[in-house]
C-alpha cells in the first residue's frame, strides 16, 4: 500500500534519525512509531500529522545544521578505508549485522550494491540478492517506464487527454474541483507527475465510511480490482486542486495510467510487465502479487511484511497496489531492470530525461520527476554536501530503488516494516559514505 502522508512522513522522520545516527551514532529522541503514523485512523489524523512532522522536521534539521558547523568532517569518516573489495564486503557485513541485530524482531534487512565503474557487487545477506520482496512503490517507475515506452512506439502522447485512452466509466467523477469536472483536460504527463489534482484513494481523508486504510486491516480477503479502486476514490474523496496547479502524490493516479496501458495494448497489466519488461530482462523471479506469476517455479516465499505491529504479507488486501506498487521481485531482479532502463535499453533518452526532470518537491531534499525520486544529500543537510544525489523511487515497507549516476552504483534495500524507514536511511547514506571513501 503505498501510502502518500505514511511515506511522507515516515520518510521526514527517517531522514532525520539517519542524520541525526550519521553524526552521533544515536538517534533523536523520537522514533517513527507505529503510534504515531498508523496508529490513528487516518481522517483523525492526515492533517494534524502533517503539520506535526513538519514542525519536527524543521526544528530538528535547524539543531542539527547548527551543532554541525564543528563536525563536518564526521560524515565520510569511517574505522576503516574500504580501498578494497575486501574491505568494503568487510565492513558492511559487520555494518548490516548490526542493523540486522537492531530490527530482528519484524525482518532481516536485503541490501544490494553493484557499481561497475568501482568494480563492486556486495549483497547482504549472502544468496541475499536472490531473496523476494513486494517492493511497494517502487513499482511506479515499472508503471512509468510503460508508459513511456509506448509513447516512443507513437502508441500514446503524453501531453494527450487521458479521455482519448480510458473509458468515461474509469474517469468520471475523479476530477471535480470546487463543481466543475476537469476531466477532460487531465493529461497522461499529469498522472505519471502527480499534478492531475485526483484525490489519492490510499491516504486522502474519506467523506463516507471508513477510510482505505482501515478496509484493508478490517477486511484482509478482500481481492481489489483497479475499477473498485477508482471507484472508492469516485464515492468517498474529492479531487484536490485543479490540474497542473499541485503536486499530490496518488496511487489513483497510477491505478489510471496502469488501465491506459491495459486499454492501448489490449493485454492486462501484468502481461504487459512479462511481455516488455520481466521476460525480455529475464527478471524470472518477478511477478505481479495475486495476479501473475513468476517464470522460476516454484516462486519463492516473499520476504515478511510489517504494518507497524502487523505482519500483512499474506494479506489478500495488498492486491490493492497492482499498477502502483503490487510488483514483487528480488533485488538482483531489480538491477536487471535498473541496468537496463539507465543503459537505454528500454525507453529513449529523451523520454528518459523526462522523467529525470525533478521539478516537484515531494518533500525538502526529495523532488519528483515522472515516477521517479531524486534524493539530494546537501539539501537534507549541509553536512551531506559530498554526497552525489541519488535517483529513483522508496516504498512504504523501507523499500529503496536508487541511482548514483557518479560512480555507476546501484543501490537496492528492503527492510520490509514501516517502522524501519529511519533504518534504512541510515543504511543508504553508509552505503554512499562507502561508496565515496572507495574512491579516496
Amino acid at each position: 500500500m503505498s501510502r502518500d502522508a505514511n511515506l511522507a512522513g515516515l520518510i521526514m522522520l527517517a531522514v532525520l534519525a539517519a542524520l541525526s545516527f550519521a553524526i552521533f551514532g544515536a538517534s533523536l529522541p523520537f522514533e517513527t512509531s507505529p503510534g504515531m503514523v498508523i496508529g490513528q485512523t487516518l481522517n483523525q489524523a492526515a492533517a494534524s500529522q502533517e503539520t506535526a512532522i513538519m514542525a519536527k522536521f524543521k526544528e530538528a534539521t535547524s539543531a542539527i545544521s547548527a551543532i554541525a558547523d564543528g563536525s563536518r568532517d564526521v560524515i565520510g569518516q569511517q574505522s576503516v578505508d574500504p580501498k578494497t573489495k575486501e574491505i568494503v564486503q568487510t565492513h558492511l557485513d559487520q555494518y548490516l549485522k548490526e542493523i540486522e541485530k537492531q530490527i530482528r524482531v519484524k525482518s532481516s534487512p536485503l541490501v544490494l550494491l553493484h557499481s561497475e565503474k568501482l568494480g563492486i557487487s556486495y549483497e547482504y545477506p549472502p544468496d541475499g540478492s536472490e531473496s523476494a520482496f513486494q517492493i511497494a512503490s517502487i513499482g511506479k517507475v515499472f508503471t512509468a517506464t510503460l508508459i513511456c515506452m509506448l509513447a516512443d512506439r507513437g502508441k500514446i502522447r503524453l501531453d494527450d487527454p487521458i479521455v482519448y485512452y480510458l473509458p468515461e466509466t474509469s474517469y468520471k467523477g475523479l476530477f471535480v474541483f470546487e463543481g466543475k469536472d476537469y476531466a477532460k483536460q487531465v493529461t497522461v504527463r499529469q498522472l505519471l507527475a502527480h499534478t492531475s489534482g485526483v484525490a489519492d484513494y490510499a491516504e486522502d481523508p474519506v467523506i463516507n465510511g471508513p477510510p482505505f486504510f482501515d478496509l484493508l486491516l478490517e477486511d484482509p480477503d478482500t481481492f481489489w480490482t483497479p475499477e473498485m479502486l477508482l471507484s472508492f476514490s469516485r464515492d468517498n474523496q474529492h479531487a484536490v486542486s485543479k490540474p497542473g496547479e499541485l503536486f499530490h502524490y496518488s496511487d489513483t493516479g497510477y491505478i489510471l495510467l496502469g488501465r491506459i496501458i491495459e486499454n492501448v495494448t489490449a493485454k492486462s497489466f501484468h502481461e504487459n510487465l512479462h511481455d516488455e519488461l520481466f521476460r525480455p530482462l529475464g527478471m524470472n523471479d518477478s511477478y505481479l502479487m495475486f495476479r501473475s506469476e513468476p517464470a522460476n517455479q516454484p516462486k519463492k516465499s516473499i520476504e515478511k511484511i510489517w504494518l507497524g505491529d502487523r505482519e500483512i504479507s499474506k494479506f489478500t488486501s495488498l492486491s490493492s497496489d497492482w499498477a502502483a506498487g503490487g510488483i514483487v521481485s528480488t533485488p538482483a531482479d531489480l538491477l536487471k531492470f535498473h541496468r537496463a532502463m539507465r543503459e537505454g535499453k528500454l525507453i529513449s533518452p529523451a523520454l528518459l530525461g523526462q522523467m529525470e526532470t525533478y521539478d516537484r518537491q515531494f518533500l525538502p531534499g526529495i523532488n519528483y520527476g515522472m515516477g521517479m525520486m531524486q534524493i539530494s544529500f546537501p539539501d537534507l543537510d549541509p553536512m551531506l554536501s559530498s554526497l552525489p544525489p541519488v535517483t529513483g523511487h522508496l516504498g512504504i515497507w523501507a523499500t529503496h530503488m536508487l541511482y548514483d549516476r557518479t560512480t555507476d552504483s546501484h543501490i537496492i534495500l528492503n527492510l520490509g516494516s514501516t517502522s524501519c524507514m529511519n533504518r534504512s536511511f541510515e543504511v543508504l547514506i553508509e552505503l554512499m559514505k562507502t561508496i565515496a571513501n572507495t574512491q579516496i
